[in-house]
């Protein structure tokens, strides 16, 4: 039997939680992971956090009988990894999380500025149903670069074909996507300066940090958009 905290958790998770633990002692909190004071929790041998919960060194140290980390998402860049190898703690995360959610959620934020959505929207509200200014640009034809293709670039990318755009892929695995048809991996500086639309799909890392900067946007395509559902840290904003 082992003793489980779970954080950032909301009310209709607990009894699914529960079902799934029976024989297990289980703490639920709201509170981030960060915020835990309680010593009975920090007796915990497993955690269940989300991103918000800042696992840092400091403190995962207040968890002494630490076993287990279960981050339910996909992403695990919120967890000090170094201190985990250091104290033997493993981590467990959901490579498959929200892989479809996030995807069209990138198909609605680029047709919300391709179709001028939010001008639209506003403008109808105020009972001005006037198209001057709203043409917007179709996506077929169009050359979308897509950084990254895990679950999540993958299904950007068949989306992608489905508007009939032509895609421009960077990826570790070019091997993976050779010979398929209107897709053509390149490199980040090619894929930059050729793309309507860049959007982001890989995991925050040490090597993907900043990986677009105040340097290589001056390479962008002009007039091009970048769409971000992955990481704040990828993109340097100052």
């Amino acid at each position: 039997m082992e003793t489980i905290a779970f954080f950032e958790i909301e009310d209709w998770e607990k009894d699914y939680i529960a079902k799934a633990f029976p024989q297990d002692t289980l703490y639920f909190s709201s509170d981030k992971g960060h915020d835990v004071t309680d010593e009975t929790i920090l007796k915990s041998t497993i955690i269940s956090t989300f991103i918000y919960s800042q696992m840092t060194a400091e403190v995962l140290s207040k968890f002494p009988n630490l076993k287990v980390i279960a981050t339910r998402s996909t992403g695990y860049d919120h967890i000090d990894l170094a201190y985990c190898k250091e104290k033997n703690i493993t981590i467990v995360n959901v490579p498959t999380y929200g892989a479809h959610t996030v995807a069209e959620h990138t198909f609605a934020l680029i047709l919300a500025l391709s179709r001028k959505l939010v001008r639209t929207v506003n403008r109808g509200k105020r009972g001005d149903f006037e198209l001057h200014d709203l043409t917007g640009f179709d996506l077929a034809g169009k050359t979308i670069g897509v950084v990254g293709a895990g679950k999540i670039g993958d299904k950007v990318i068949r989306l992608s074909r489905a508007f009939e755009m032509n895609v421009l892929l960077y990826t570790r695995h070019p091997e993976e996507v050779a010979g398929q048809e209107g897709i053509k991996s390149v490199g980040l500086d090619e894929l930059y300066a050729n793309s309507d639309i860049v959007t982001l799909h890989v995991p925050h890392t040490p090597e993907t940090h900043h990986i677009v900067n105040k340097e290589n946007i001056q390479k962008f395509k002009k007039g091009s958009i970048l769409i971000n559902t992955a990481r704040g840290p990828l993109v340097e904003t100052e």
